[in-house]
């Protein structure tokens, strides 16, 4: 979560994506700047970030730009809120958690997919 105070959506997504058999590391609430270094480190191939207010929003699309500037072939995937831009991140949104949750299984497996898998 880009220091975003909200944690329902979040909490109902991640288990559901567990519960689907998906392995997740939970970054908590960060700055840009810590999230891009930790998906960095730890070579995330698909990033999922969940926000509700706007300024936390607006920061997907810097995270986006860190991410290329070093090179990274992550995948984001971002939900709580209306995309406000558009791009190569791939952010989607669903209206309610429980529309969001249904929906982040189901863009997790299609993003794997059309990758050829996550390395």
């Amino acid at each position: 979560m880009l220091r975003d105070s909200h944690l329902l959506g979040k909490r109902i997504v991640y288990s559901m994506l567990r519960s689907s058999g998906y392995g997740l590391l939970d970054y908590g609430r960060a700055s840009v700047d810590e999230l891009v270094e930790r998906v960095l480190q730890d070579g995330v191939g698909i990033l999922l970030i969940s926000t509700l207010m706007y300024p936390s929003a607006l920061e997907v699309k810097e995270v986006r730009a860190k991410l290329d500037r070093a090179g990274a072939a992550v995948k984001i995937l971002s939900a709580g809120r209306p995309s406000i831009w558009t791009g190569s991140s791939g952010a989607r949104w669903a209206p309610t958690p429980w529309a969001g949750c249904a929906e982040a299984v189901s863009l997790v497996a299609q993003t794997i997919e059309a990758a050829g898998g996550i390395s």
